[in-house]
C-alpha cells in the first residue's frame, strides 16, 4: 500500500496483513495505525531506508533528494556524535513503534544483513532520540515514494 487513503477503499475487507511505507521520513501511515491494530491487522513496514538515498552523504543528494535539505545532515551528525551506524537509527526508529509487527528490508550481500542485525544493539539509544526523529518526517511524496521517482 502506497497511500494511507487506499486503506479506506479496502477497510471492509477481511485483511490480516498490510505492508506499508514507514520510516523516519515517511510517517504518513501513523494516522491509521490505531485503527489497523483495533482490527487486528498486522503491520509490515517497508522502505525503512527509503531504498538507499538515506545512506548518501548529504552533499551527494541530488535532484529531488536535495529537497530534504538539513534532515540527512542532522541524522549524520547524530550518527557520528553517538557513534552508531546510520542503518541503526533508521531501522530502530521503525522497530520501536509498537504498532509495527514486522519490518521488510532488502539486503544486497551477507555483510549488509549482518550490519542490520548488529544494529539492533542500538535500540535503547535510538529510543531516546525518538521525538527528535519524529520531527524529521517529510511530506513531499515525490521524495518519500519510490514509485514517484520515475516521474
Amino acid at each position: 500500500m502506497h497511500y494511507p487513503e487506499e486503506y479506506y477503499k479496502i477497510k471492509n475487507l477481511e485483511i490480516d496483513i498490510l505492508q506499508i511505507h514507514y520510516s523516519i521520513f515517511d510517517q504518513r501511515f501513523c494516522k491509521i495505525f490505531e485503527e489497523l491494530k483495533e482490527k487486528k491487522i498486522e503491520i509490515h513496514a517497508r522502505s525503512v531506508f527509503l531504498q538507499g538515498p538515506v545512506f548518501k552523504k548529504p552533499k551527494e543528494l541530488e535532484g529531488r533528494f536535495s529537497k530534504l535539505k538539513d534532515k540527512p545532515s542532522y541524522i549524520n551528525s547524530l550518527s557520528k556524535e553517538l557513534g552508531i551506524p546510520l542503518n541503526a537509527i533508521f531501522l530502530n526508529f521503525v522497530l520501536e513503534n509498537e504498532n509495527v509487527d514486522k519490518v521488510v528490508i532488502g539486503v544486497d550481500r551477507l555483510e549488509n544483513l549482518k550490519e542490520n542485525i548488529d544494529s539492533l544493539s542500538f535500540q535503547d539509544i535510538v529510543k531516546q532520540l525518538h521525538q527528535r526523529l519524529v520531527e524529521l518526517k517529510e511530506t513531499d511524496e515525490d521524495i518519500i515514494l519510490p514509485i514517484r521517482w520515475q516521474k
